[in-house]
């Protein structure tokens, strides 16, 4: 449903296509939201899975960090003395980059809001914004909104806390 749907509807000028039999306006706003709060659980699971993802990543990381800045430090008088293998050996570990860590740590940064929760959370804004000129009853459809709204903050507060916790390992 789009805007200009969802004015006809709140105006009683229209009813959406997927408007059940005998199903009165608010319990299709009801319905919308709690199908908003599947989504709602559907994304948080989604985050759970990629936060595990970053977990496994760090502890990768930090193994390879590890014998990285240890080779780093090896002073110069240590180097000379070294096998020429273990020399080839410092000295790649010495610029190593991780490519693959480089490169999720660019798409969680690129994505801190993910586009479903964000359109979610546009597409409360955009009913309660339509709710003002509703003339009917709202006292159902504004409790329902508003415990979107809460999921959804919930959400984006959750995902922000684990960015700034995962920049800060």
């Amino acid at each position: 449903m789009n805007v200009y749907e969802m004015e006809g509807f709140l105006r009683g000028n229209g009813i959406p296509g997927d408007l059940k039999v005998n199903e009165s306006n608010a319990q299709y706003l009801v319905r919308k939201f709690s199908e908003l709060q599947s989504q709602n659980a559907d994304l948080a699971v989604q985050l759970a899975n990629a936060e595990s993802k970053g977990r496994e990543l760090a502890s990768e990381l930090s193994a390879v960090d590890k014998i990285h800045n240890e080779a780093v430090f090896i002073t110069d008088d240590h180097y000379e003395q070294r096998p020429p293998e273990v020399q080839r050996m410092i000295r790649s570990l010495a610029v190593l980059q991780i490519p693959a860590y480089d490169a999720f740590l660019a798409e969680v940064r690129a994505r801190a809001i993910p586009s479903d929760v964000m359109a979610a959370i546009q597409k409360v804004a955009r009913i309660r914004i339509d709710l003002n000129d509703f003339d009917g009853d709202k006292r159902g459809i504004v409790d329902c909104l508003g415990e979107a709204e809460e999921s959804l903050i919930e959400v984006v507060n959750k995902f922000a806390a684990q960015l700034r916790k995962g920049a800060s390992l």
